[in-house]
Order: structure tokens, then C-alpha cells, then sequence
């Protein structure tokens, strides 16, 4: 089933390809249940008087263990690995479309001259 999806996006023009990938990508960041998105919103306001208090500190944590700094762009970077692969793959197609094409071409003058 995965190959026959993946085949079907290879028979795409890059434009359908690139929607594939952002349709993909937003698929992924935008999936927040609505009772979760009102959890979120409550934490936000109940936390925000503490936030200036602690910023300072949670800035200065981070950056000496220097983890979480590319968290809010894992979705980004998904994204465009995806979109990478599935161009690379899809010029992959074409050439080897293209050679076959030559090779045809190659055995037809054969067989006239």
C-alpha cells in the first residue's frame, strides 16, 4: 500500500509533489484535539503571571544545555525532508524514464540502418 502511494506521488508534477509535502506538513502541525487546544489556552493564562519571573532563568538554562533549541522546527525540518526526498525521487523517475526513451530510440535507428 506504502509503495503504491509513494508510486502515485512519483507520477505527480513537482508542483503536486511540493502540495503532497505541505499537505503533509500541515496534516502534522495542525493536529490539536479542541479539548486539548482549551487545556493549552487555560495552562497559558495560569502560567503567565510566572513567566516573567522565570524566564530569565529558563533561557539561561536552555542555553547552557543547549537541548530543545530546534523543538518548535522539528515539523519544519520534516517537511523539508520529505519534500527532498520526494523531489530527488522524483527526478530519479524521470531520468530513468529518459534513458529508456534513449534506449528505444538507440535500438529503433539500429534496426533502420
Amino acid at each position: 500500500m506504502i509503495r503504491r502511494a509513494f508510486s502515485l506521488l512519483l507520477r505527480l508534477p513537482l508542483p503536486g509533489v511540493l502540495a503532497a509535502g505541505l499537505l503533509l506538513l500541515a496534516a502534522v502541525a495542525g493536529h490539536v484535539p479542541a479539548a486539548g487546544a482549551e487545556e493549552l489556552v487555560a495552562q497559558a493564562e495560569a502560567t503567565q503571571a510566572e513567566a516573567s519571573s522565570t524566564q530569565a532563568e529558563a533561557v539561561a538554562t536552555q542555553a547552557e544545555a543547549g537541548r530543545g533549541a530546534l523543538r518548535p522546527y522539528v515539523h519544519v525540518l520534516a517537511a523539508y525532508g520529505i519534500a527532498w526526498v520526494l523531489v530527488c525521487a522524483w527526478t530519479w523517475r524521470i531520468a530513468k524514464g529518459l534513458k529508456r526513451v534513449e534506449e528505444e530510440l538507440e535500438q529503433g535507428a539500429g534496426a533502420r540502418g
